[in-house]
C-alpha cells in the first residue's frame, strides 16, 4: 500500500481530497485491483459501477428516542464519465419487536388472520344445484386490516371450469370461522378473499365448512374452516367464484 500512495501521492490526504482522489480516478477505468485498493484507502468499498460505500460507527434515533441503530451508510455515486459525485445516507431499519410478534406463528395460531361470519344457503343433488353466502370478514393482519363484505357461490352456472358443485346436501343457516393466508401475514390483502373459492361442507343439524381460496397459478391462498346452525343434511364439495360484495 505504501507504493500505491507514493505513487498517486496522496499521503497526507484530508477525507475531502480523498474523495476528490477516488472521482478523478475513476475516469481511467481502475482494474479490480485498483478498485480494491482505493476502496480499502478510503476506508470503504468502491464497486465496478462507481458507486463509493463508508460504514460509519454512530447511534441514530426516531422521534420518539428509541434508538434506530448502531451505524450507517454513507452511499457516493461517483459519475465514472465525468468525475462527479453524489452522496446520500442510508439508514438501518428500524425494528418493529410487536409487528415481529404479532405476524409470528404463535400469535397467528391464537387470533387467526380473518374471522369469518356468514349468513349461507343452497342445495344439491348429484351435479345440480348449488350454494350461496354473504360473509362479513374481519382481516386482522396486513395492509387491508378491517371489516370487508364478500359473496361467495358455487355450482350454480356449471358453465365455468371452475363452478360446479357435486354431492347431496341441503343447507342453510348462520356460521361462524377464520382463514389463514397462506404467505407472510404482513402482505395479506383484502383483494387475497376475492376469486376461485372451493368449499367443502357437510352435516346434520350442526354443519361445517372447509374453505380454500385459489390463486391463478393454483396455489392456496387462502384457508380455514366455520361451523353454524341451520337446516343441513348430506354432504357436497364445489367450487365457485368469491367477489366483493357491496350490502
Amino acid at each position: 500500500m505504501s507504493t500505491f500512495r507514493s505513487f498517486y501521492g496522496i499521503d497526507g490526504m484530508s477525507d475531502q481530497d480523498k474523495a476528490s482522489f477516488g472521482a478523478n480516478h475513476l475516469g481511467s477505468a481502475p482494474t479490480p485491483d485498483d478498485r480494491k485498493q482505493i476502496g480499502s484507502f478510503l476506508g470503504g468499498e468502491l464497486t465496478a459501477n462507481g458507486t463509493f460505500y463508508k460504514f460509519v460507527q454512530t447511534a441514530q434515533y426516531s422521534t420518539d428516542g428509541r434508538m434506530k441503530g448502531a451505524g450507517y451508510v454513507i452511499e457516493q455515486q461517483i459519475d465514472v464519465m465525468y468525475g462527479g459525485t453524489t452522496s446520500s445516507l442510508s439508514f438501518p431499519e428500524e425494528s418493529d419487536i410487536w409487528g415481529d410478534i404479532w405476524h409470528s406463528t404463535l400469535a397467528r395460531a391464537i387470533v387467526p388472520d380473518v374471522y369469518t361470519l356468514d349468513v349461507s344457503w343452497g342445495a344439491t343433488f348429484i351435479a345440480l344445484g348449488g350454494s350461496n353466502s354473504y360473509t362479513v370478514n374481519l382481516i386482522t393482519r396486513g395492509k387491508d386490516a378491517g371489516i370487508h363484505y364478500t359473496q361467495t357461490q358455487t355450482g350454480y352456472s356449471n358453465q365455468r371450469r371452475n363452478d360446479w358443485r357435486y354431492g347431496f346436501e341441503i343447507d342453510g343457516g348462520i356460521n361462524g370461522g377464520h382463514l389463514m393466508y397462506n404467505g407472510d401475514s404482513r402482505e395479506l390483502t383484502a383483494a387475497h378473499l376475492l376469486g376461485i373459492t372451493q368449499v367443502t361442507s357437510g352435516g346434520f343439524i350442526v354443519g361445517g365448512n372447509f374453505i380454500r381460496g385459489i390463486g391463478d397459478d393454483g396455489r392456496t391462498v387462502m384457508y380455514g374452516v366455520s361451523m353454524g346452525i341451520g337446516e343441513t343434511l348430506g354432504f357436497s364439495h364445489g367450487s365457485g367464484i368469491t367477489k366483493v360484495k357491496t350490502w
